[in-house]
């Protein structure tokens, strides 16, 4: 799994580090670690504090998405 988080996105280090940390434990969880699969994340709009288990939640749909069978599983 590839994460990019620029500093145009989120200026704070620790703000970048803590969007690739909850990308790593989502894609931990998911079953699509399974699959073998190669992912990228990359942001396309700045992740507010306030909002962390919304791109959770996102990030675990996209991942459902991307394979169908392994979140039936």
């Amino acid at each position: 799994m590839g994460i990019a988080v620029t500093r145009r996105m989120l200026p704070a280090a620790t703000d970048r580090n803590r969007i690739k940390r909850l990308a790593r434990e989502t894609f931990r969880k998911h079953a699509v670690k399974t699959a073998g699969f190669d992912c990228v994340v990359a942001l396309r709009r700045a992740v507010p504090r306030a909002s962390e288990e919304a791109f959770r939640m996102e990030l675990a749909v996209l991942l459902d998405q991307l394979c169908p069978r392994a979140s039936a599983a």
